[in-house]
């Protein structure tokens, strides 16, 4: 007899096999993989993920894939690193679809993004919620970004390093 404090081994079925990117605790658990991104629970009931649960269920969400940088939050929006690191995407839930949505961040930037990855990056909160991004030839970028004000706003910043 399992209790809800004990440890959990799973195989998650998706019709592929994926590499898991990145995990999220927003309204629920997502799943980022290198295939897919997943709403994650304890099975039928929508419940807590536990050994005691009648199992676990994946729901797909979207099929673009994550790369391998962590996700980063702002506010109630994540944003992933989409596959090959060439585009930034946003995942929120959608009352009206009942599911988590995003779009591509990075459209009106493509001249700052194609031909080059993403490598690293970060959030700050304060004072203009912007995620800094260093692309592979050391290129810094930054993304301002308020998803309820519909705001993205993309900068190359020049500096002396490398």
């Amino acid at each position: 007899m399992s209790k809800s404090d004990d440890s959990i081994t799973v195989s998650l079925g998706s019709g592929e096999i994926n590499a898991i990117k990145g995990l999220l605790s927003v309204q629920d658990l997502i799943i980022l993989t290198s295939g897919s991104e997943n709403v994650c629970n304890g099975g039928s009931t929508g419940s807590a993920i536990s050994a005691s649960s009648d199992g676990i269920a994946l729901k797909p969400q979207s099929y673009w894939g994550s790369g391998s940088l962590p996700p980063l939050c702002s506010g109630n929006t994540c944003l992933y690193v989409q596959g090959l690191g060439a585009a930034v995407r946003d995942l929120f839930y959608d009352y009206s679809v009942d599911g988590f949505v995003g779009t591509d961040r990075s459209i009106l930037a493509r001249h700052l993004l194609d031909g080059h990855e993403m490598v690293s990056w970060a959030y700050a909160q304060t004072p203009d919620s912007t995620f800094w991004m260093v692309r592979d030839d050391g290129a810094l970028l930054s993304l301002t970004y308020f998803r309820e004000q519909d705001v993205g706003a993309w900068a190359l910043h020049t500096t002396s390093g490398s």
